[in-house]
């Protein structure tokens, strides 16, 4: 048993799986070299050390156990950034190297950081969003009058214009969608998907002319739906929870960490959203295949999918079981039951057994044993691997559903699970 594995019962695997892209984690890996360090040391609550600089100050750097929060003095935007994760690291490989004492001064007296900020919190929209909505029904009637074909032709910036528009009228959620619309237009079914986002669009526009007449799960949505939390008292569940994937997604307006979480009493699957921020972050401890006791608070919705983690109340520990049995046919099922639940719901968590990866003409996809398939998304990392751990034994899949299209998080094997993002070489 490797020593202080109860302290910190983290591989190098799973650390990897914190890094924000390849290069991260190989400076990352450069840096966690304990002669470069200088009073590396711990305690049971804590991990710290300091890196040396030419002329500068010493960059101060801790993790807080066991949640594994990640603090340090640099300027970097990243979190973790490559100083804490270098942290981790050494301690993982060579405890030995750090002296086991009281924690120094300066972990104790740095000001706390806040751990996550929170979206903005309405009971309804107020009158420059109202605003912003018939700004942008005028503006989609305008584009229909003229025909979507001829929109195909418009520069970027007629769609940029009115991004910023919306920006302006605190809408930055559907400024995202709108700047996108602007970057796809070579496609040749760039006019049916359009249109397809217009009519969701302007079904979100109507429910908020009836906003004070729909049901309290209904307005939730919509609120959601253009990035506020809306203000109703959250379902508290305390049960069992498995940590089945973590992604990251970025948008000109935020950058969001996703962590999925499973129900094992009951088998619901619930995702938690974290803005990626150079702050403490909590959940840092939830990595792919552990699973621990603790409470979510979970959102109200027409089709409850998000959550908020209220308590992790026990010590984490390593989950190797398989947790789903589920075909593409039965998860598409249940995907058209959400939708009409609630149609602005852009991500779904995706679990498939029984599946395969295939290259189709320049193209992959999943298929199952009846046939039924499932494109991925072309820039998924490790599609070979993929296709090779699909043969092991006891396989399952986990990702997630965007726009119509399978982007893979973390596959269980006969070995447990597996986070699929360390294999980013593996495309």
């Amino acid at each position: 048993m490797r020593e202080n594995q109860n302290l910190f019962p983290y591989s190098s695997l799973q650390l990897l799986s914190l890094a924000d892209n390849e290069h991260f984690a190989r400076s990352s890996r450069g840096l966690a070299t304990p002669f470069r360090w200088q009073n590396l040391g711990y305690s049971d609550k804590m991990l710290w050390g300091e890196y040396p600089q030419k002329d500068k100050e010493a960059i101060q750097v801790q993790i807080t156990l066991p949640e594994m929060s990640f603090r340090c003095s640099c300027l970097s935007k990243t979190y973790p950034c490559h100083h804490g994760l270098a942290l981790a690291f050494m301690f993982q490989e060579d405890s030995g190297s750090f002296q086991s004492s009281a924690a120094p001064a300066w972990t104790q007296s740095r000001k706390k950081l806040q751990y996550k900020e929170k979206y903005k919190s309405l009971v309804k929209p107020d009158r420059v969003q109202m605003q912003g909505f018939d700004m942008l029904e005028t503006w989609i009637h305008d584009l229909l009058y003229h025909g979507l074909e001829s929109a195909r032709t418009y520069p970027y910036a007629f769609w940029h214009e009115m991004a910023s528009r919306l920006v302006d009228a605190r809408l930055a959620v559907l400024a995202d969608d709108v700047r996108v619309w602007g970057q796809g237009s070579v496609k040749d079914e760039w006019s049916e998907l359009l249109l397809t986002k217009l009519g969701k669009l302007q079904i979100l526009l109507e429910g908020f002319k009836r906003f004070e007449d729909l049901a309290p799960e209904l307005q939730a949505d919509l609120l959601r739906a253009i990035g506020v939390s809306p203000r109703l008292s959250p379902e508290i569940i305390a049960s069992d929870f498995l940590v089945l994937g973590r992604s990251k997604t970025q948008t000109s307006s935020r950058k969001l960490e996703r962590i999925w979480l499973k129900d094992l009493a009951n088998g619901a699957v619930y995702g938690v959203e974290n803005p990626l921020l150079k702050v403490e972050n909590s959940n840092s401890q939830l990595l792919v295949g552990y699973a621990f006791q603790g409470e979510l608070q979970v959102y109200r919705s027409g089709a409850p999918l998000y959550a908020e983690i209220a308590a992790v109340k026990n010590t984490i520990q390593t989950y190797n079981a398989p947790t789903s049995e589920s075909s593409i046919r039965a998860f598409l099922g249940r995907v058209a039951t959400s939708t009409a639940k609630n149609p602005w719901m852009s991500v779904f968590p995706v679990e498939l057994s029984e599946v395969c990866a295939i290259q189709e003409n320049n193209n992959w996809l999943l298929i199952d044993k009846q046939g039924f398939r499932l494109p991925m998304i072309s820039r998924a990392a490790a599609r070979w691997h993929l296709s090779a751990l699909a043969l092991e034994p006891n396989f399952q899949l986990f990702g997630e559903l965007r726009q119509g299209q399978v982007y893979p998080l973390s596959v269980h094997t006969a070995y447990g699970w597996l986070d699929l993002t360390i294999m980013r070489g593996g495309s």
